[in-house]
């Protein structure tokens, strides 16, 4: 328990995270806006209520609290995260990241690290691939995911994205060979089997992204990316058979 917090301000608090934790958001809102005013320089409650206030929408109130908790504690890495999270979110891409470059850790041994925090270090590359993928800066974003699976390669929805990133740079053999390797892990992972398409596709190989886009309607039968995908072929087709003007 935070000291130097009152009693009063202590039992809002718990209240607050007990509301918080059973996802009943509105209700923690309340009660930790109720502890802030009791104890308004505690950057934990502001870091909370910004968790609160963002899983129900309210992302912009969110950002304030963020902010909040780090001029109380400028080296809350959790709050700046989560900050970081929001901006990107709102679309405020560049102010994400600046936040996430003042986390970004130094080149550790990454065998040296436990499991969470290799996952944590993963999670902040790859919401740093996300951002500059954002702002079409698909080098940075290769480089970011790369980062990622360095601290945890068992990440395929990373090694995905990582693929999306080279096959928008044109880097087509690289992507694929990215994707070939995650279905060989999992060859079941169907968004995975849609990238490999899109691959194919902008190749110039439509066969073969027809072959993949099909194999994930096996899988899925009514995965909506897929099924536009092939009707995005069917029409090239019927264009290419019919090219009379219409």
């Amino acid at each position: 328990m935070a000291t130097g917090m009152t009693l009063a301000a202590r039992q809002r608090w718990v209240l607050g995270r007990d509301a918080f934790d059973r996802g009943r958001y509105d209700e923690a809102i309340e009660e930790l806006e109720k502890a802030i005013e009791l104890a308004p320089d505690f950057p934990d409650l502001h870091n909370l209520l910004g968790l609160a206030l963002g899983l129900t929408g309210d992302r912009e109130r969110a950002a304030a609290a963020f902010q909040r908790a780090l001029q109380l504690n400028p080296r809350y890495v959790e709050a700046r995260m989560n900050l970081a999270i929001v901006y990107n979110e709102l679309g405020r891409y560049d102010e994400a990241l600046q936040e996430f470059r003042a986390e970004q850790p130094r080149d550790p041994d990454h065998g040296n690290l436990s499991p969470d925090v290799r996952s944590y270090l993963a999670e902040s590359h790859g919401l740093l691939g996300d951002t500059y993928r954002n702002l079409g800066l698909h080098a940075d974003a290769a480089q970011e995911y790369r980062k990622a699976l360095k601290a945890a390669p068992q990440f395929l929805d990373i090694k995905n994205k990582l693929a999306s990133a080279l096959g928008e740079m044109g880097l087509h053999e690289d992507a694929e060979a990215e994707l070939e390797s995650t279905l060989k892990q999992n060859p079941r992972y169907v968004d995975a089997r849609v990238t490999l398409g899109i691959v194919y596709y902008r190749a110039g190989r439509r066969h073969r992204a027809r072959e993949e886009w099909e194999e994930c309607l096996r899988h899925q039968p009514d995965h909506v990316r897929a099924k536009a995908y092939l009707e995005l072929l069917d029409r090239e087709s019927e264009t290419a058979e019919d090219p009379r003007p219409r």
